[in-house]
């Protein structure tokens, strides 16, 4: 069965960072020292990648918390990395600003699950977790060559008869957001999709594991309470009809951040129409809008049929000129589906008109934006 696939893009490696001893200080007072030092701004090249989860969960790793000391001493500096760069004081502010930590872990089965750290725009929502599954429960590497990954929400589960005659089981998702409605008094299932990306690990063979969670959801600016219900873990391939169960339970967290800023963090840009051709795939894109959060960036537009099948149009590429120079590569011209074995091309119906940036955006250090290489749109 055809289905929409948004997020298909090239894996990449992040060499994890150790650090030898527990810190004595706590969070805040580790913050504090941090904005101390940090008395000198570093201009950094940024570049894109559509691996969201994977994004989100470097990102997270950087935020102060035990299980995520991404701090490394140098020369008497604390520096942030990411992807081996350091995030300026500005970029450290945005992702504390729509962001929360968590203090909470849920054993169940003899599992335990801790949330460490969130951060969210209005649309996606990236949620760090740290897995322990029982002793002699391994949580392995999984093979991107060979199409296998991890995921708490699994596509679809098959069990089999005593006969050997298979069979699906029909019931609650293992994985469920829900927003709590003030005036009914009543927690409500919301309309989302996730995906999960297993962070580095430097023991794949034994029964630890950290993945990054990403919820798409058109409501995430809303003041309510939301929290994520999850029942268990999974390995899965594509092209595969069955999974493997790791571990199950019972794990429900109260997820809601409380970001009165987050609406004042978009910029919303009109393109004016502005159409360009692509030569190579014989189309042309008009871009109508642009969306920008310090996460993420939408393009709204439309696109003629290009001469490729398995080409679908973006609406880039598109480039955010900051004011000191700094270029970011926001949004590519296209995917290409026969670049990616799996899913099969074939399966391929379209994709999402969104992608998440590697590192946080300042917004307000947008000096323009740059539509095709050669359209320019000031902004600020």
């Amino acid at each position: 069965m055809k289905r929409s696939i948004s997020d298909l893009l090239d894996d990449f490696q992040v060499d994890p960072l150790e650090v030898e001893m527990k810190t004595p200080l706590s969070g805040r007072s580790i913050k504090n020292k941090t904005m101390r030092s940090l008395n000198e701004k570093r201009t950094m090249h940024l570049r894109w990648v559509a691996r969201v989860a994977a994004v989100a969960a470097v990102m997270m790793s950087l935020m102060l918390t035990v299980y995520a000391a991404d701090m490394v001493l140098n020369d008497g500096k604390v520096v942030h990395k990411l992807f081996g760069k350091e995030m300026t004081e500005k970029q450290v502010e945005v992702v504390e600003s729509i962001g929360r930590e968590f203090h909470d872990s849920i054993t169940a089965n003899g599992t335990t699950i801790t949330p460490i750290q969130s951060m969210a725009d209005d649309m996606v929502y990236y949620l760090h977790l740290r897995v322990e599954a029982p002793e002699g429960v391994v949580l392995p590497d999984v093979s991107e060559e060979d199409a296998y990954y991890y995921t708490f929400e699994p596509r679809k589960m098959y069990y089999y008869n005593e006969n050997g005659s298979k069979f699906e089981l029909n019931g609650f998702p293992d994985m469920l957001v829900e927003r709590y409605d003030a005036i009914q008094r009543q927690w409500k299932m919301v309309v989302s999709d996730s995906s999960t990306e297993a962070l580095p690990d430097d023991d794949p063979t034994d029964n630890v594991k950290e993945f990054v969670l990403q919820i798409n959801y058109k409501g995430w600016n809303r003041s309510d309470q939301f929290r994520v219900n999850i029942g268990g873990l999974y390995i899965e391939q594509w092209g595969n009809d069955t999974g493997t169960q790791l571990l199950s339970g019972g794990f429900s967290f109260d997820i809601t951040i409380n970001d009165e800023n987050r609406t004042d963090m978009k910029l919303v840009v009109d393109a004016q129409d502005y159409s360009f051709y692509n030569e190579e795939y014989d189309y042309t894109t008009t871009v109508s809008k642009i969306i920008i959060t310090p996460l993420r960036i939408t393009v709204e537009h439309t696109h003629t049929e290009p001469n490729n099948k398995y080409i679908f149009p973006k609406g880039g590429p598109i480039q955010l000129v900051m004011k000191d120079g700094t270029v970011v590569d926001a949004m590519e011209p296209y995917y290409n589906a026969a670049a990616h074995e799996w899913p099969h091309p074939d399966s391929i119906v379209g994709v999402v008109n969104r992608s998440t940036f590697d590192v946080p955006v300042v917004v307000a250090d947008i000096d323009y934006v740059l539509i095709n290489g050669e359209h320019k749109i000031d902004v600020n």
